[in-house]
């Protein structure tokens, strides 16, 4: 939307999903990511039709240069700590990519010829030329203990077109421990070091973790509760570790999302990895264990699916679009996220057949945890 400074007209442009860093360039055209930064869409400031440029996984929008010809854009490779991820220039005709920068986030051009970027808790300034993306000389410290956030890739600072920086003064917000809460109220930290953790898992038996920790290859590490007793578990570029109900196995991709692997940790089985043909996270597994739930992405679709592992057989839910699926306690209805309408909300489906399916969410809604009872 676009809204006067005095708060009076007030305009609907477009619908957008998740809708990342607009940018009003000169010409009179929006730029902006849909899908949290990984959909590069633009709308002209008038509204009308959204014209989408780039989409990728792991490549997020930064921002638009000037004259409109070319962008800057950040490619994670699925890592969730941005000091890893590498800035890229691109041409908005060709869609033709170029490395910049490597191991920095949250670039910001400055005329004529500078471009400020985050790396390592300070903001670094390096000569680049806009037209060709190239850029010149060694980059050289300006503004140190900035407050950053490397899991979402932003620097909290901004430069004026005059030259003049403001700035949060600070640290590293992303890194911490992990802490639990009981139903009494009761709370504390497990005790393990702070790092930059993503997503983790409680095993059934609330014995053991599973977490996603950055680093240049993100890792998942185990541990039991009392911080005694870890391992770091197989697999490169690996995340979103899930737990079976029955506690011996966790499941989580690897390879850039490009495969799941299992672990039995029990040792009853051989670990395996299973390949995918498109971007996929795993959801959830079905209470007999049979079964994972997976959803990702095949260019901009979010699909859903079901691998099946004794077969090793992916199953696409055809005609199903959503993210962060899991199964009932039962097995009998899977709950996901979908934006079919505009806004995230959760889902209800039976499973397997798909026959009833109904929205459970008002106003929204992510991330579902189904109660014990169903």
């Amino acid at each position: 939307r676009r809204v006067s400074p005095y708060g009076d007209g007030l305009l609907t442009l477009c619908q957008a999903a998740s809708a990342f860093r607009g940018q009003w360039t000169a010409d009179g055209t929006i730029y902006f990511g849909a899908n949290e930064g990984r959909i590069l869409q633009r709308v002209s400031a008038e509204g009308g039709e959204v014209e989408t440029l780039y989409s990728a996984m792991s490549v997020y929008i930064q921002s638009v240069l000037p004259g409109q010809k070319a962008a800057l854009m950040l490619e994670s490779e699925g890592r969730i700590s941005m000091d890893f991820a590498d800035v890229l220039w691109m041409d908005l005709e060709t869609l033709e990519t170029r490395v910049v920068l490597e191991n920095a986030y949250d670039p910001r051009f400055v005329a004529p010829d500078r471009l400020l970027f985050a790396r390592s808790g300070n903001i670094h300034a390096i000569g680049f030329d806009p037209e060709s993306g190239e850029v010149r000389g060694e980059s050289e410290i300006v503004l140190r203990d900035v407050v950053v956030e490397t899991t979402i890739g932003q620097a909290q600072y901004a430069v004026s077109p005059t030259g003049t920086m403001v700035f949060a003064e600070g640290s590293q917000v992303s890194s911490g421990g992990i802490a639990w809460v009981d139903r009494s109220g009761e709370e504390g930290f497990l005790p393990v070091p702070e790092r930059c953790y993503g997503v983790l898992d409680l095993d059934p038996t609330d014995s053991h973790i599973a977490v996603q920790v950055a680093d240049f290859e993100n890792y998942i590490w185990m541990c039991d509760l009392a911080g005694e007793r870890e391992r770091r578990l197989p697999g490169t570029r690996t995340g979103w570790p899930v737990w079976n109900d029955s506690g011996d196995a966790v499941a989580y991709n690897a390879e850039d999302r490009k495969s799941i692997r299992v672990e039995w940790l029990d040792g009853s089985r051989t670990a395996r990895s299973f390949p995918i043909d498109y971007s996929a996270t795993p959801g959830a597994w079905s209470p007999d264990g049979d079964t994972l739930a997976i959803y990702g992405w095949e260019g901009v679709r979010r699909l859903i699916g079901f691998l099946h592992i004794r077969s090793g057989e992916v199953e696409r839910a055809e005609g199903l679009e959503g993210v962060l699926v899991v199964f009932s306690p039962d097995g009998k209805w899977i709950a996901y996220t979908s934006e079919e309408t505009g806004l995230y909300a959760v889902y209800v489906r039976a499973y397997p057949d798909g026959a009833v399916a109904h929205q459970v969410s008002v106003g929204g809604g992510l991330e579902t945890v189904w109660s014990p009872s169903g």
